[in-house]
């Protein structure tokens, strides 16, 4: 005969599972979505500054110059996931825009990637989250950057624009004696990114190896 306790037991068991699989599958894993690039025929215009530290030179070079990413037309990737292809020219000295190259953009239901000079990156996590944590080459060979939410929906303001709601990616800034890590981006829903900083440097008795990269929205055209 079946102790009645262990019926009791096993049936709270079964209800605690039920609850919490019921309570899982009603989060809204779309939350966050819409931040990554906005409409097809979009476009964002930005103002970069790159500076490249050269070791073996001992040099430090700064270059500006500007970015139009174009919003070109809507695919389905070898994951039938709804993703944009985003054109990107740069302008040259007789102000005119050159084809540059080509990237890609995805949103699932766990969060948003950009395949950038053939490498996937893991550029937001869904649901927004103060907990979320995540590595942005989590998707390709290149060194570990763990991430997390600076701030979620905030207002943000960034040269003539005047933003409801944002929000911010960073890491944990790394400056010591060997290397300077840092990692700062910041989106905004149906614009895409507008502010971004950052710095991957090694260090080695007094030279710098790597880059800075600042990138600024300064037009958008829904």
């Amino acid at each position: 005969m079946i102790n009645k306790y262990f019926l009791h037991t096993a049936l709270l068991c079964l209800l605690f599972i039920g609850c919490k699989k019921d309570e899982y599958e009603t989060v809204d894993r779309s939350y966050g979505k819409g931040y990554l690039y906005g409409a097809i025929g979009s476009y964002n215009v930005y103002k970069i500054e790159e500076i490249i530290y050269d070791d073996f030179f001992n040099t430090i070079d700064t270059q500006r110059y500007q970015i139009k990413e174009l919003n070109e037309s809507i695919f389905f990737d070898n994951l039938n996931r709804r993703s944009m292809r985003i054109e990107r020219y740069q302008l040259n000295s007789k102000l005119q825009w050159e084809i540059l190259n080509v990237f890609f953009a995805t949103e699932d239901n766990y969060g948003a990637e950009r395949v950038e000079d053939n490498k996937r990156i893991a550029k937001l996590s869904f649901p927004f989250s103060v907990d979320a944590i995540w590595n942005v080459n989590q998707n390709n060979s290149d060194n570990p950057i763990t991430v997390f939410y600076d701030f979620i929906n905030q207002p943000y303001a960034i040269n003539t624009f005047q933003f409801d709601s944002a929000i911010a990616v960073r890491n944990d800034a790394v400056n010591n004696s060997t290397r300077q890590r840092q990692y700062y981006e910041v989106y905004v829903k149906d614009v895409g990114l507008v502010y971004k900083n950052t710095i991957s440097i090694d260090k080695n008795a007094g030279r710098q190896r790597g880059n800075k990269i600042k990138q600024q929205l300064i037009v958008h055209v829904p």
